[in-house]
Parts: structure tokens; sequence; C-alpha cells
């Protein structure tokens, strides 16, 4: 810079493509599980195969005077993959109850993540990210259960000498492709799941080293949401769907060393 200024271009970093395999083994309930409850039965299949990834992965990071930007990007075929289903007779399973089993798929999961700083002014602070994963059952060409939607934050934080304050909306849109039917596919989801936004404060006081408070509150505005994410256990695997806690206050004191 013939002008004594720093320069403004960027600094970009590249991540070379990354490829990998690994292999998972089906646990202890995906081969050994015995629940007889008539039509909520719950079995394990004892000659299923291990499931193979083939991943590939590529991400970008960007740099500047006051703001930093990276998004990786990632695709993963399975070979196998191991699906908790209903047994309808496929190939491989012997019953045609709707019973709780596991079988082999193949699988197609890929997505993205982005996560991005700008600082401004003196003592302003923003920060997003998103994140988002497809998935699809290639075996029987429907949507694999229990996939996240888009999801993501954005906060506004002011930072001053040994204090700040600031406040964070976290959001997901509605998750549309699910298997929510278990005559033709797992019933894993519940249904489909509506979207949401919250809005959290957060605030925190730097006291005496290595001390410093932080208070806040998570859901402000008591909103009703529930993340794609179904529960069921080994007395009932019926799927069930749990909302979010509510407008809820914290307090807390963390001390660094």
């Amino acid at each position: 810079d013939h002008c004594g200024k720093k320069s403004r271009v960027p600094n970009v970093g590249i991540n070379p493509l990354g490829v990998s395999r690994s292999v998972r083994t089906a646990d202890a309930t995906e081969r050994s599980m015995a629940s007889d409850q008539g039509p909520n039965s719950w079995v394990g299949n004892p000659t299923i195969d291990p499931e193979a990834h083939h991943q590939a992965e590529a991400g970008v990071e960007m740099k500047g005077r006051n703001w930093r930007l990276f998004g990786n990007v990632y695709a993963d075929w399975v070979d196998d993959f191991i699906m908790r289903d209903r047994a309808r007779g496929q190939d491989g399973i012997l019953l045609s109850n709707g019973a709780s089993v596991y079988r082999n798929v193949d699988a197609l999961l890929t997505g993205f993540t982005i996560d991005g700083q700008y600082r401004f002014g003196s003592n302003w602070v923003i920060e997003a990210n998103a994140a988002y994963t497809f998935g699809e059952n290639l075996s029987d060409s429907q949507a694999l259960a229990q996939i996240p939607p888009l999801e993501g934050m954005i906060g506004l934080t002011y930072q001053a000498d040994g204090w700040s304050v600031g406040g964070t909306a976290r959001g997901a849109i509605q998750q549309t492709r699910v298997d929510d039917n278990p005559a033709t596919g797992s019933g894993l989801d519940v249904g489909e799941t509506p979207g949401w936004v919250t809005l959290d404060l957060h605030a925190s006081l730097d006291m005496v080293k290595p001390f410093k408070v932080k208070v806040g509150v998570t859901n402000l505005l008591h909103a009703e949401y529930a993340y794609h994410l179904n529960r069921a256990n080994a007395f009932d695997p019926t799927s069930v769907q749990v909302n979010e806690p509510g407008q809820s206050f914290y307090l807390r004191v963390v001390a660094s060393f």
C-alpha cells in the first residue's frame, strides 16, 4: 500500500475439499430390542448391515478489518443407512404388523452452515448464523424423519469496558419435509413443525477478576414453539413432540482462571 493505509482487501481462506468414509455398526437397541406390545411392538434386527458414510465437505472463510464470514457445505451419501421403520413386509423384514423395526436403506444427507460477525462504531457487534440439512431416503423416495429445517439466529450486542448488553433473535422456518405416516413410512415425525421466532435479552458485568456476572431472559415474549425433534421410550415407541420452555430468567456467576 503506497499511501501508508491498511489494505481493505479481505483475507480469504478456502478449506480444500475433504472426502471421508466412515462405518457405523448398529447399536444394541437396533440389533436386540425386544418389546412385544401388540401394535406397539418394537423389535431389533440382528442381521442388519452396518451403515457406510461417504462424505464430501468444503468451506471458505473471509476476514476483514471489522468483520468475518465462514461458510461450509457438505454431502453425505449413506449406503445401508440404519432406519427405524414400520413393518410392512419390506425386503428383509419378516413382519407386516406395523411393529417398529430396523432396516437398511440408501440415503442422502446434505446441507450447509454459515456464520458471520460485523463490528461497527466502537462498541457494537452483530452476529448471525444459519444451518440447513436436507435428508432423503433414496430407497423409498421420501424424506428422512427427524431432519431439522433451516434454523438460525441474529444478535446485537453493545460491548463496553467491563460490561455488555444485547439481544438475540432465534428461529426456524416451517418443516414440511416429514415422514409422519406409519402406513407408508416410519411415522417418526409427529407431523409438520411450524416455524417460530424467539427473542432473548442478556447482559454481563465484570466484577472482581476473575468473576463475571451474567443475567438474562430467554423467550422474552413467551412464544410457544418446538424444535423438529420427537421423543420415544422403550415402553412406548409412539413419538411425541415436546414444546420448549416459555419465558425463563437466569443468573450466572462465571470464573475464568
